[in-house]
């Protein structure tokens, strides 16, 4: 069972690996409770999933009739409750999930680099305030321990109380990094520039979290459309990766250009260089295939102050450069990489050298498989790292 905030959409099913458990003997399905601890989440509308049951719970009553009908040979991969400290509705979920006779587990799939310098000291200031927060309704005791966390490279982000030393904490890669695997390449034939396009006002995340717009009316649009005229101008073959949490662009500035909805790891695989006017985990994937990647100048300045902290950060660690539109190159002379920031980067925030090369959901599934063969009393192991 996924438990998620928001509505489980067809790309969460191809995300979270559902055919690959379902080929592996199990029955994947979803529980969204959007409605207990994100509103705002119901405002979107991503396209539903194939082959994925998914129940829209309610209210506590229903959440608890469902978890009271798990057995110990199903498992919950917790998409919701976990993560940051547990207060207000977020805690009651916790509560609820952790009375669970099924498996227990979470995923973090990607990681961005943290904020340091100043940017540090404001981060930490608005950590402190969750903690004032969390603490204000005293501390959080956890009835037992979740028994897998599987990660792309840390657990960081998970609620360090549900992590016990029983619990089997997984390092494998990103899910963008299976992505970039096996997505075929497109058929282009000569050199193409990546947009990595995030969606502005429409990506909605935004919606879901009730924010305030980033972006005046027709900003984003105008921001693109600086980096595709310079393209133009130059005669260079460009794609743009248009977030898939976002609503597909009906601008005209778009207009000419091809528009692929997702796609951005294997896009980025084979581009000569990428572009993009935020961070974003996919930039990793770039320091697994080398492909030089660059901030557009005009997009980082439009950007929120807390943003751009973390395109510091990311800057940081990539060693990227940020260009002005009226600079960008052709894809004959992309910029520079950096390669020993490159590697270090995929090291720490990719993929950990020495763990499996199977794909992310096929790990999963065999430590599933293993657990439900194995006696309770053996089940989880010693808690370490374990290679599979």
């Amino acid at each position: 069972m996924f438990l998620v905030e928001s509505p489980f959409s067809q790309r969460d099913a191809v995300r979270f690996g559902t055919e690959t458990l379902r080929a592996s003997g199990m029955s994947p399905e979803a529980w969204e409770v959007s409605d207990l601890i994100l509103p705002g989440a119901r405002l979107t509308s991503p396209p539903p999933p194939n082959r994925v049951p998914v129940t829209a719970v309610t209210d506590w009553e229903q959440l608890q009739r469902l978890i009271d009908g798990l057995t110990p040979q199903d498992a919950i991969i917790d998409c919701a409750s976990v993560y940051g400290l547990p207060y207000g509705v977020r805690r009651q979920l916790l509560e609820q999930v952790l009375t669970s006779r099924s498996i227990l587990s979470t995923i973090v799939h990607s990681h961005l680099p943290p904020p340091t310098g100043i940017s540090r000291v404001g981060a930490l200031a608005y950590s402190g305030r969750l903690w004032s927060r969390y603490l204000r309704e005293g501390r959080f005791v956890p009835s037992r321990g979740l028994d897998f966390v599987w990660v792309a490279c840390t657990p960081q982000g998970v609620f360090p109380g549900v992590i016990t030393p029983s619990t089997v904490v997984r390092p494998i890669h990103s899910l963008d990094y299976d992505l970039m695997l096996t997505s075929p390449p497109p058929q282009i034939k000569r050199p193409y520039v990546l947009l990595l396009d995030a969606g502005g006002n429409d990506q909605f995340d935004g919606a879901s979290l009730q924010m305030e717009r980033l972006f005046t009316e027709g900003e984003w649009e105008a921001l693109i459309a600086l980096a595709l005229d310079r393209w133009d101008a130059l005669g260079v073959k460009v794609l743009i990766a248009r977030h898939p949490r976002s609503v597909p662009p009906t601008h005209a500035v778009y207009t000419g250009h091809t528009v692929v909805m997702g796609g951005a790891p294997a896009l980025l695989r084979h581009s000569a260089y990428a572009l993009t006017l935020n961070p974003s985990s996919v930039l990793g994937i770039a320091t697994a295939t080398g492909t030089p990647t660059a901030f557009l100048a005009e997009g980082v300045e439009a950007l929120p102050r807390f943003v751009q902290r973390q395109v510091r950060g990311v800057r940081r660690c990539l060693g990227i450069p940020v260009i002005p539109a009226s600079r960008l190159p052709s894809a004959e002379q992309p910029p520079r990489v950096n390669e020993h920031k490159y590697v270090q980067y995929s090291q720490r925030f990719v993929k950990v050298p020495g763990t499996s090369q199977r794909d992310f959901w096929s790990v999963v599934a065999h430590d599933l498989r293993e657990s439900w063969r194995l006696p309770k009393v053996h089940r989880f192991g010693s808690g370490s790292r374990a290679s599979i």
